[in-house]
């Protein structure tokens, strides 16, 4: 989930952002854990080494895999060892999604659900999640991603109609050396990005108008 327009010192968004930071860390040491039980000697320090003052996640672990030689590249050591369904794969742990939605429109922000488009879901288990989303606050969704058919994008850009969310999108750029697209890459219209600014104006001055009337 994505919070765009967001008071990033709001007092409940920095608690909420806190707990999901001690659920990553959590879920990296039990993955390293799993690697260490098959023979493969990574160190969590070299995993706190790789994320450096962020947030730790499976990249970093990946980074560390190929430091240590179990791994010649990233791609490699999520196909191998840490991707769904391999050895030391851990499910995340996650905030639950109305308390996500609800603290972004408390920062002043709109919550757009990251490229629904790339999940490992069936088109109909898709319309079904976004729906439940969209019913729990849910702004929008990304309709521009790199992993999209123009096909899914057609389906999508049909459900975003359909259901009057805000569209969103973007590169999905985690930093060098993840993945293989850039910074600015993909790109959304201006258009989009008023809309989205609107409806965080909107959220803003809802929380102000509630505030007044306490």
């Amino acid at each position: 989930m994505l919070g765009l327009f967001v008071d990033d010192a709001n007092a409940e968004l920095v608690k909420c952002t806190d707990q999901s930071r001690r659920f990553r860390r959590q879920r990296a040491v039990e993955i390293v854990e799993r690697l260490n039980s098959i023979s493969i000697a990574v160190e969590f320090t070299a995993v706190e080494s790789a994320a450096g003052s962020g947030s730790i996640g499976r990249p970093h672990i990946a980074k560390a895999l190929v430091e240590h030689g179990a791994a010649a590249t990233i791609d490699e050591a999520f196909r191998r060892f840490i991707g769904v369904g391999k050895p030391a794969f851990v499910p995340k742990l996650t905030v639950g999604a109305e308390e996500v939605i609800s603290v972004v429109h408390r920062a002043g922000g709109v919550a757009i659900l990251a490229h629904p488009g790339s999940y490992r879901w069936s088109w109909r288990r898709c319309q079904e999640g976004i729906r439940t989303l969209a019913d729990l606050g849910l702004d929008g969704f990304e309709l521009v991603h790199p992993s999209y058919t123009s096909n899914a994008r057609k389906k999508f850009k049909g459900l975003i109609d359909e259901m009057g969310l805000l569209p969103s999108g973007g590169s999905d750029f985690h930093g060098p050396p993840v993945g293989t697209t850039r910074l600015g890459e993909y790109a959304v219209s201006l258009q989009w990005l008023e809309a989205l600014r609107e409806a965080a104006t909107s959220h803003r001055a809802n929380i102000h108008s509630t505030e007044e009337n306490v």
